[in-house]
C-alpha cells in the first residue's frame, strides 16, 4: 500500500499529535509499507521516521499556513502527480475543498468545536469547515471510543462503519534506562501538557495549594507551553501560597521529559476533556504513578492503573495529591499496574489495526 501521510503536526518539541504521527510513520515503515511524508516545509524528523524524503507542497499563503494548507490540500493534490493509494491526515485539520477517493482523517477530539477552550477564531474555523472535511473523508479514525461517541452524536449522518476506533500506541522512547526510579530531591509532582483551560491547570493549582496546607511538601512542576488562559494560570502560580513550590518549565524535549517522569512522585493530569491523554501512558512507561480524571477518554486509557478523580472537584484532587504524597505503597501499586496497562497499547499492534482499517476502506471502494 502506498500511503501519503501529512506530517505537518510533527514539530519540536514532540508532544501529543506530533508523537502520535511519528509513531505511526515509524510503524508503517517497519511494517514494509511505502509511506510518503507530505508537508508544507522540509521535515527531517518525518523523513527519518518514514525512511524516505518528504514531499513538500508549499503553503499557498504566508499566514495561517497549517489551516489553509489543509483546507485546500485535496484540490492541490489533484493537480500533482504523487502516486498513492491512501491519503492519511493525522492532524485533524479539515480538508474541506476538493475530493479524494481514499482520504483517512484522524478524529482526535471535538474540543475545538466547544466554547471556551480555544480562541474564538479557531473555534469558528472548525465550526465552518470541520463537518465538510469529515464528510469528504472515506475513513474517520477515532483515537478512543469516547471520541467516536461524540463524533456520531454531533454528526449523526456519518456512517458508523467508517468511523473505527484505533487507540494510539506508545513508543518506548520514554522508558526508564534503569529498573529503579531514583528519588528526587526535592520531591515533586508533574503536570505535562499545554497550560490552558481545557487541561484544568488552574483548578490543579488550587488543589495543590490545598494539599500544601494539609502537609504536602513536594513541588509541582508544569511542563508545557502557554495556551488559552495561560496568563491566569501564571498569575495564580506566582501567588504567595504557591510561590516557591511551583516551577514553570515551559516546553521540554524527550531527554528532559524522560528524567521528569522518572523522578516524579506522580503525574497529575486532571484534564476536563481529552480525546486520549497520551501523557498518561508516557508516565506509566517511565514507571510513574498517575492521577487523572474519571471523565472523557481518561478512564478508557488508564483503566484501573491510575487514581481517578472528579476534575471539577478541587477537594477530591487535593485528597488524591495528599494520598500519593504520603502512601508509598499506593504509588508502587499504581506503577506496577501502569506497566501492565501498557501491553494494551503496543505501537506495532495499533499500527496493524490501522493498516487493516485502511485495507478494508480500499476493498470497499473496489467492491
Amino acid at each position: 500500500m502506498r500511503i501519503l501521510f501529512t506530517c505537518d503536526s510533527i514539530r519540536e518539541p514532540v508532544r501529543g499529535p506530533s508523537r502520535m504521527s511519528l509513531t505511526i510513520l515509524r510503524e508503517f515503515a517497519a511494517a514494509g509499507q511505502e509511506v510518503i511524508p507530505l508537508d508544507w516545509q522540509d521535515n527531517p524528523a518525518a523523513e527519518e521516521a518514514a525512511g524516505r524524503p518528504c514531499r513538500v507542497l508549499p503553503a499557498p499563503w504566508p499566514r495561517f499556513k497549517t489551516a489553509l494548507w489543509h483546507l485546500f490540500l485535496l484540490r492541490r493534490l489533484a493537480r500533482r502527480a504523487i502516486p498513492h493509494d491512501v491519503l492519511v491526515n493525522p492532524s485533524a485539520y479539515p480538508n474541506a475543498f476538493g475530493r479524494h477517493r481514499s482520504l483517512a482523517l484522524f478524529v482526535l477530539d471535538l474540543s475545538a468545536l466547544e466554547p471556551g477552550y480555544y480562541r474564538p477564531a479557531k473555534r469558528l474555523w472548525f465550526r465552518l469547515f470541520y463537518g465538510a472535511g469529515l464528510r469528504r473523508a472515506r475513513l474517520r479514525v477515532c483515537i478512543s471510543a469516547y471520541t467516536r461517541s461524540l463524533l456520531l452524536r454531533r454528526y449523526p449522518d456519518l456512517d458508523p462503519a467508517r468511523c473505527p476506533v484505533v487507540h494510539l500506541g506508545v513508543e518506548r522512547t520514554l522508558s526508564p534506562p534503569a529498573a529503579t526510579r531514583p528519588p528526587a530531591d526535592p520531591p515533586y509532582f508533574l503536570f505535562v501538557g499545554t497550560l490552558e483551560k481545557r487541561k484544568n491547570v488552574l483548578r490543579l493549582l488550587e488543589a495543590f495549594a490545598t494539599a500544601r496546607k494539609r502537609g504536602v511538601v513536594a513541588e509541582l512542576r508544569l511542563a508545557g507551553r502557554e495556551g488559552k488562559g495561560g496568563s491566569e494560570i501564571l498569575r495564580r502560580a506566582a501567588q504567595a501560597d504557591l510561590s516557591g513550590c511551583v516551577r514553570l518549565l515551559g516546553p521540554v524535549g524527550d531527554a528532559q521529559l524522560r528524567e521528569l517522569y522518572r523522578g516524579t512522585l506522580a503525574l497529575l493530569y486532571p484534564s476536563l476533556d481529552e480525546g486520549f491523554g497520551l501523557p498518561i501512558l508516557e508516565a506509566m512507561q517511565a514507571g510513574a504513578p498517575v492521577l487523572t480524571s474519571k471523565v472523557a477518554a481518561m478512564p478508557e486509557v488508564a483503566g484501573d492503573a491510575a487514581l481517578l478523580v472528579d476534575p471539577l472537584d478541587g477537594q477530591e484532587i487535593a485528597f488524591g495529591i495528599v494520598a500519593l504524597s504520603e502512601d508509598a505503597a499506593l504509588r508502587a501499586r499504581l506503577a506496577t499496574l501502569g506497566r501492565e496497562r501498557l501491553t494494551a497499547f503496543e505501537p506495532e499492534d495499533k499500527a496493524a489495526e490501522l493498516l487493516a482499517a485502511l485495507e478494508s476502506m480500499l476493498q470497499r471502494q473496489e467492491a
